[in-house]
């Protein structure tokens, strides 16, 4: 038994002595540098909230696979910290509050604040109605009135002003929308200007991209007191000039002394209707014709202050109806045809300024049929369409004399002649006292004394008889062109050649 005993404990201290001397082995290899961990760091965002509101404690490590649970620790009870699974959640309890909380676990150690803010409520303002130079008082409404704050007002136009939380109605029929700040308030109303009383009216307008046109007021004074004005980049506005410059609806204010007003201008693409009302035609649909009439015009030679020019629609188109304008008729003469079959007035408000730099002596002008015939317009609208471009163009071409060409019967129509008439005598009287501007009878030029067509006068390509609208060439025109002369054209002949 002895024997068996001592040869354990040998065993034992030689097993002792086996391990001792691998771990001694152990030591000697290891390095102090190896046996340093690099944890990395941990940070958290800087938390604001609102009185009863929660956020998401969210530690962002540095190396995520060291990431440790956080405790977390402050001082007060402005907040509280609770935890929810895995997170923590931090609660404001008290406003107007900032608490420091310290964040720790083995390995990391950072801080963060949390800001519990005021709220302050909300505030609001009703709409406001206001007479035209009317004033009403603003008043807002906050819903914790103990935390109420000067507000501060601002807003587009010169529709209305605001003074000392009063506002007052400049332009009758408009809306302005007013926003309402402060430190910690943000609102907005409207304020609707009721009808103004004006000595003065604008209609709402429309015209084309890259086109102008003139501003008519209906006014009993002189039309010049009138101003207008805008803050839009649609249109630009040269004293009673707006040039579309962008598609879209500008608002312009014009202003008579105290008095203002405000019209929309409608700026519209070259593939819209040039009518506002029946069978529209776009500029765009003539785009062809008219780009070869421009061209060719601009290499075209004739003596300064002698071109004469015949615009219009296809009474003046030499391609099928004016067909000896330069083959025989117009020879070496100064004058030029830019006439566009099938075109309207509505058109030519916009094409004829397309010539304007030409200045030319005189313009015979023959459009308004296919406005009334195709287009389906009503005689007031045919006939506002040709005043449009007389004052656009004596406006433009202040030394040219415009001839018009009547609108015609057209054969077989004969239900529309007295609504042809009516434009007609339109024109008459408002021709009156306008020495620049001549009516030619052209309508009574291709009648009998029973004001019935002659068919011989009518034709086309040449020949008369084939046509129930155009002039027959060269009998139809030459009927219609000897009235012109003798109401004072004179074409001359071209010293340039």
């Amino acid at each position: 038994m002895k024997m068996r005993k001592r040869n354990l404990l040998v065993m034992s201290v030689g097993f002792l002595s086996i391990l001792t001397m691998s771990l001694s082995s152990c030591g000697n290899n290891s390095s102090p540098e190896s046996s340093v961990v690099d944890f990395g760091s941990v940070t958290i965002q800087d938390i604001e909230l609102g009185f009863g509101k929660s956020s998401l404690i969210t530690p962002e490590f540095s190396k995520p696979e060291m990431r440790e649970n956080l405790t977390y620790s402050f001082d007060g009870d402005s907040i509280s910290i609770t935890k929810s699974g895995r997170d923590y959640i931090v609660k404001g309890l008290v406003e107007g509050t900032q608490t420091t909380v310290k964040a720790v676990s083995e390995h990391f150690s950072t801080s963060f604040k949390v800001t519990v803010s005021i709220d302050y409520g909300t505030v609001t303002i009703p709409d406001i109605e206001v007479d035209h130079k009317g004033t009403a008082t603003i008043e807002p409404t906050f819903s914790k009135p103990s935390l109420a704050e000067p507000l501060s007002y601002t807003f587009t136009g010169q529709n209305i002003s605001i003074e000392n939380g009063i506002v007052t109605g400049l332009v009758g029929d408009s809306i302005t929308v007013v926003s309402a700040q402060s430190a910690h308030f943000n609102t907005s109303f409207e304020v609707k200007v009721g009808h103004a009383d004006a000595t003065f009216s604008v209609d709402d307008t429309s015209l084309f991209e890259g086109y102008f046109l003139y501003v008519e007021p209906k006014t009993n004074d002189d039309p010049s007191l009138i101003t207008y004005s805008s803050s839009s980049s649609l249109i630009r506005i040269d004293g009673h000039k707006i040039t579309g410059i962008t598609k879209g609806i500008a608002t312009v204010t014009a202003t008579k002394g105290d008095e203002k007003i405000n019209f929309k201008v409608t700026v519209k693409g070259h593939n819209e209707g040039a009518d506002s009302s029946g069978k529209p035609r776009s500029l765009d649909t003539d785009k062809e014709r008219l780009e070869a009439v421009k061209n060719g015009l601009s290499s075209f030679d004739y003596d300064e202050g002698e071109l004469v020019l015949f615009a219009g629609d296809s009474f003046m188109d030499e391609r099928w109806f004016l067909v000896d304008f330069y083959t025989t008729r117009f020879v070496n003469k100064n004058a030029y045809t830019v006439g566009i079959s099938s075109s309207r007035a509505s058109q030519w408000i916009y094409f004829l300024q397309n010539f304007i730099a030409y200045q030319p002596k005189a313009i015979v002008l023959h459009v308004g049929t296919n406005d009334y015939f195709d287009g389906s317009l009503s005689v007031d609208t045919v006939a506002e369409s040709l005043k449009t471009i007389y004052e656009m163009a004596h406006k433009e071409m202040p030394n040219t004399t415009i001839y018009w060409w009547t609108i015609e019967q057209r054969i077989g129509l004969s239900y529309a002649n007295p609504n042809i008439k009516a434009i007609n005598n339109k024109i008459y009287q408002y021709a009156e006292d306008k020495t620049w501007l001549k009516v030619i009878d052209t309508y009574h030029g291709l009648c009998n004394e029973k004001e019935e067509p002659i068919p011989e006068l009518y034709g086309m390509g040449g020949q008369a008889g084939n046509n129930a609208i155009h002039p027959s060439c060269p009998w139809g025109y030459d009927v219609l062109l000897n009235l012109t002369y003798e109401a004072g054209l004179v074409i001359t002949d071209k010293k340039v050649k």
